[in-house]
């Protein structure tokens, strides 16, 4: 699931980034914009949570990793694009409704 808040006065958009990964120690979101370096997100209720402030109007590409290594493609993304790896990343896009 992703929630997007958006500032009035900033050219950014907080996005969180939610996913039920059960059964692991740790997730992490990993997207363009942050150079693929892993976030840690947290566990709330069961399920991992992290937001982010992404830039607005763009389609920024993500995905989650849990901590065993599995890679998560978020079903729920606003869109998704084929990966130099042969999967698929999930995209977010960050306009203005």
């Amino acid at each position: 699931m992703i929630k997007k808040r958006y500032f009035k006065t900033k050219h950014e958009v907080e996005v969180t980034f939610e996913v039920s990964v059960p059964d692991v120690d740790g997730v992490s979101v990993l997207c363009d914009v942050t150079g693929w370096e892993p976030v840690p997100m947290k566990s709330v209720r069961g399920r991992w949570r992290a937001s982010l402030r992404l830039p607005l109007d763009r389609q920024v590409q993500f995905r989650y990793l849990a901590a065993n290594g599995h890679w998560i493609t978020d079903d729920e993304a606003d869109g998704h694009v084929g990966n130099e790896y042969g999967g698929q990343n999930a995209v977010v896009d960050t306009s203005r409704p």
